[in-house]
């Protein structure tokens, strides 16, 4: 997509759903460094889900498991639910595993948070960058114990033998700040719905308080030095060519910072995000007819189609 067109498409809703939920499957199976090529200059390139185990979990000194993800909270719960599916197959307390989410410096590139496939998409890779870590620390806690992988279970926090579980090490004594250098085994067996003690528990939300003192903070919340705020002039119906448009009036409004048009692209920006919307109010666009023949009594048969 050009910006142009993810832009015009998002003010279709399910359709960007629709658009974006088609490239799941080729998208997270490209690798997250895609090859360099004569033409990576000239195109921007959507990386795929990293593979590396690195990437997704994180033992602290504390014995806190940290989960960077792509993903952003909403409020359809998925930082609940992540954490709940690490916490499952490392076999630590849910309490134990912090979730961030949303910083692009330090989150695997996770393609977007969209149309409830949250937990459709990335529970999976969670899972499986837990059962691969579990194998890992199975491993190296064996190797310390003096007994074979197979001999040990990983279990509250902890590396132990199964047959004495006194002889047992810390997650965080075995692997703080130790990078696995692993890639995700797709082998590495997730445990199996008989086996659960935290998926399917129900769980107070841990985004729910911080909703409720207001602390928050949600996309619109971001400010930087020198922040302006902008907003999209939106046509009557997606793809209507733009014929003309006049700012003359927005631009005597408080707060006026400028104007961007290109094409059938065009939007403003003010001070504050009250003015901008008020501003909006005063501009002046012509939009040009769409006939696609599409309208309100034939769309439910085109969507079938």
């Amino acid at each position: 997509f050009s910006r142009r067109r993810l832009l015009q498409s998002a003010g279709a809703g399910a359709g960007l759903v629709v658009a974006w939920s088609s490239l799941g499957g080729s998208a997270f199976a490209a690798d997250a460094t895609p090859a360099a090529s004569p033409t990576a200059a000239a195109k921007p390139v959507f990386g795929g889900a990293p593979k590396t185990l690195d990437s997704y979990l994180a033992i602290d000194a504390d014995g806190t498991v940290t989960l960077p993800t792509g993903k952003v909270e909403f409020g359809q719960g998925i930082r609940t639910g992540f954490a709940q599916l690490a916490a499952e197959e490392l076999g630590v307390p849910f309490e134990s595993v912090r979730v961030v989410m949303g910083f692009t410096d330090r989150t695997p590139w996770d393609l977007g948070t969209f149309g409830s496939l949250s937990t459709q998409l990335t529970g999976p890779r969670i899972r499986q960058a837990g059962a691969t870590m579990r194998q890992w620390l199975a491993e190296i806690g064996a190797e310390k114990l003096g007994v074979e992988p197979a001999d040990v279970m990983v279990d509250g926090g902890f590396v132990a033998v199964t047959s004495d579980a006194s002889k047992r090490i810390s997650l965080a004594g075995l692997a703080a700040g130790k990078p696995s250098m692993r890639e995700l085994d797709a082998k590495a067996p997730v445990k199996q719905p008989a086996d659960f003690k935290i998926i399917g528990r129900s769980i107070p939300r841990v985004d729910i308080p911080e909703k409720v003192n207001g602390s928050m903070k949600y996309g619109i919340d971001a400010f930087v030095d020198g922040m302006v705020y902008g907003n999209i002039v939106r046509p009557a119906a997606i793809a209507a060519p733009l014929i003309g448009v006049d700012f003359s009036e927005a631009e005597k409004m408080p707060g006026w910072v400028g104007s961007f048009h290109d094409g059938d692209f065009t939007g403003i920006a003010c001070e504050r995000v009250e003015q901008v919307e008020a501003a909006m109010t005063k501009v002046n666009a012509t939009w040009g007819d769409v006939t696609t023949g599409h309208t309100s009594e034939n769309i439910f048969d085109l969507i079938k189609s």
